[in-house]
């Protein structure tokens, strides 16, 4: 297939993942049992179509195949959350442009984040929010003075202590087991291979 046939194909899986996701968080299903066995599905197909991407054209930088199809892929390399092979292969690519051009930088530092605690490491930028009884916070920082240092690198803006806590109702809710959450996180990530 052509690259033409091939982005369209990245834009309309991200678009079907947004989907599902709305869906599954209507219905209570997205975080009633772990990670939802059909969000799984979903990601993992995306990541399988991502990865085959990358392998043919590299990654879909908005240069090669438009701003869309850039923000596409950038979705589905952080949700593909089972697999670690293609989201450490995902941030060399990023990494490799992140400092030459900031349209990179959100996508760098999300999926940066996001392994950094899958493996068990605070997180440097502070981009990752995790569910609590009383709302979402971002977990595991070093401190907030290291972090807004690191932000301040790549051109975000400084976090603040009102930051951390976020109390929205637009997310996809809190979790009564904080403990039990935190033990069945671990348990995955061990299992799926970042520890």
């Amino acid at each position: 297939m052509d690259l033409k046939t091939r982005t369209d194909q990245l834009i309309a899986a991200a678009l079907q993942d947004i989907e599902l996701r709305e869906s599954l968080i209507k219905s209570g299903e997205l975080n009633a049992e772990g990670y939802n066995p059909e969000m799984q599905r979903c990601h993992e197909q995306n990541a399988d179509l991502l990865e085959a991407f990358i392998q043919d054209f590299g990654w879909p930088t908005p240069n090669l195949c438009g701003e869309e199809a850039h923000n596409a892929a950038t979705l589905i390399a952080l949700h593909a959350i089972s697999k670690p092979s293609l989201q450490r292969l995902v941030l060399k690519q990023l990494e490799k442009s992140v400092h030459d051009d900031p349209a990179f930088t959100q996508a760098y530092t999300s999926l940066y984040d996001r392994i950094a605690l899958y493996e068990g490491r605070p997180q440097l930028y502070g981009t990752q929010y995790f569910p609590s009884k009383n709302g979402w916070y971002l977990r595991d920082l070093d401190s907030l003075e290291s972090v807004n240092y690191a932000r301040a690198n790549v051109g975000l803006p400084a976090l603040t202590n009102e930051d951390i806590h976020l109390e929205s109702a637009d997310l996809e809710g809190t979790i009564e087991n904080e403990d039990h959450w935190e033990s069945e996180f671990v348990d995955w990530c061990k299992r799926t291979g970042w520890r």
